[in-house]
């Protein structure tokens, strides 16, 4: 079962339709706060409503779903933390805050949330009783490695590689969420979880996003619809999916940490002038 936390209309949506297609998940489970947005997605995908940034709502619904529905055998943790553009002046500690709680508390959350029933499968495939993980032998870690697998992905973006002038609380969170993800990574291996952070380095198609910034009349014109039919500087959110999708399918031997995602005519953040990321003047 997928269990996709921080489920809009972009990344979400599309990482839920490409798992949905795949005999490996029978469920796939959006969660967002509220149900705006939420559309009817066939028999595989059910929509959750629950706040990610509670340690309590989290956890009681964690044990809910495994013990309703089943196994989450891969989480993505989706919470987008823009809160738009704002210069220092502009930014108060309250947004500041706010961007971290979704760009790293949640993922926080979220693992730990989580981190029992993988560790509860990863003992079960290993056969081992013994709650000191210091024991743990190499035999024992490679019979589990060929037996149980689970995937907890993070999404990232421009923000988790470089900060701007106008994206200092958003540039934060996303830098913190990146450091959740590489510490996340050390210790769930452990466990046979492979943790990856997936940055998307582009403009992600989504009326959730950059529709509200680009306004509906650009939002839904011809000349942008002509750069997202031809995949031109917009990122469409089932081509994450796929990526993810991806990841989540590797080896044990050859896992991914970290992957950029970016459309084929962008260039990439550490070559990008303010006029090429400025979202008007591509359109």
């Amino acid at each position: 079962m997928l269990l996709i936390l921080g489920c809009g209309r972009g990344v979400g949506l599309g990482t839920a339709k490409v798992f949905a297609r795949s005999d490996e998940f029978s469920h796939i489970i959006c969660v967002s706060r509220t149900p705006k947005n939420q559309e009817d997605l066939g028999l595989k995908i059910k929509w959750r409503h629950f706040d990610c940034l509670s340690e309590a709502s989290v956890n009681e619904n964690v044990a809910l779903i495994e013990k309703e529905i089943g196994p989450v055998k891969a989480c993505i943790y989706n919470l987008g933390c823009n809160l738009g553009f704002r210069s220092l002046e502009t930014t108060k500690v309250s947004t500041l805050k706010r961007a971290l709680d979704r760009g790293a508390v949640g993922a926080f959350i979220a693992a730990k949330a989580l981190k029992p029933y993988f560790e509860k499968r990863f003992r079960a495939a290993s056969n081992f009783q013994n709650e000191n993980n210091a024991s743990l032998n190499i035999n024992l870690k490679l019979k589990a490695a060929t037996t149980v697998t689970h995937f907890f992905g993070l999404t990232g973006a421009t923000a988790s590689l470089r900060a701007t002038e106008t994206q200092l609380a958003h540039a934060a969170a996303m830098f913190a969420r990146r450091a959740v993800a590489q510490a996340l990574h050390l210790e769930f291996k452990q466990m046979n979880v492979h943790v990856s952070h997936l940055i998307v380095d582009d403009i992600i198609h989504s009326p959730d996003t950059v529709g509200k910034m680009l306004g509906r009349e650009i939002f839904e014109g011809e000349e942008y619809k002509r750069l997202k039919d031809e995949r031109k500087g917009v990122v469409l959110g089932e081509d994450v999916g796929k990526a993810y999708f991806y990841l989540y399918q590797q080896e044990r031997s050859a896992w991914t940490l970290e992957m950029e995602l970016r459309s084929g005519n962008s260039k990439p953040w550490w070559a990008s002038t303010a006029s090429d990321i400025n979202l008007r003047a591509k359109i």
